[in-house]
């Protein structure tokens, strides 16, 4: 994937994802179709979590606060994953229902996530 996080500086969710789809070329675009995002959360999740300061309280994790009640690291990488997902195999992007998955996830633990 040619891009470096840390040279940018996306501010939500959306514009994230943006990024990340406008950087691909057409073989990493057919990578991202034929496999699923559980996949890439030790590599590209790992980039955007410590590249983009996902473990503190940045613009990213704050907008995924606001908008879907999460800010763990893992969660909020797992939503630039999904929608980054979506929009390459041309499915409908739903963060919420994303979100959901992790908060019951935090709740069997008794942890908050917002």
């Amino acid at each position: 994937m040619p891009i470096t996080f840390s040279e940018h500086n996306p501010k939500t969710i959306d514009e994230a994802v943006a990024l990340i789809v406008a950087a691909l070329d057409a073989q990493e675009r057919a990578i991202v179709k034929s496999s699923e995002t559980v996949e890439w959360h030790h590599s590209v999740g790992r980039k955007m979590r410590n590249e983009w300061h996902l473990w503190s309280n940045g613009p990213l994790v704050e907008n995924a606060r606001e908008l879907y009640g999460v800010s763990h690291a893992d969660d909020v990488s797992g939503l630039i994953l999904h929608g980054l997902f979506a929009t390459i195999k041309g499915q409908r992007i739903d963060y919420q229902s994303v979100a959901d998955r992790y908060i019951a996830h935090w709740a069997k633990y008794q942890k908050e996530v917002g």
